[in-house]
């Protein structure tokens, strides 16, 4: 009585070196699988690129608009405006008291009463 004959696995021991041997189920792959994996691990890393990009735009957007902030902060103080009020304030004394300063606007006020909005200037 002759044996069946064996039919070959595709695990078969030619594919693998000596002492190698796959596991039981094993599915080599194919060309299709090697790509899609390929495909993956580059929109993987295409997207943790972006994200450190995003990232990294966010903290330069955030530094400029804070540098423009300063520079207009700085071009306000440069008026002739602010010279003279800062001219103003180093001249004159300050007042010692918030009493004094409102003896000051009350006295102020007994010798210019103004009009009420509501009256036309003559």
């Amino acid at each position: 009585m002759a044996l069946p004959a064996q039919r070959r696995s595709p695990d078969s021991a030619e594919q693998f070196p000596v002492g190698a041997r796959p596991h039981e189920g094993y599915i080599p792959m194919v060309t299709n699988d090697i790509i899609a994996l390929i495909a993956n691990v580059a929109l993987t890393l295409s997207f943790i690129v972006a994200v450190v990009f995003g990232i990294t735009q966010v903290r330069a957007a955030s530094r400029d608009r804070r540098e423009r902030l300063t520079l207009e902060a700085l071009r306000n103080f440069e008026t002739r405006d602010f010279a003279e009020l800062m001219q103003y304030i180093n001249s004159h004394t300050i007042p010692s008291s918030s009493q004094w300063l409102a003896q000051r606007i009350s006295k102020r006020m007994q010798d210019e009463p103004r009009k009420p909005y509501y009256e036309k200037a003559s």
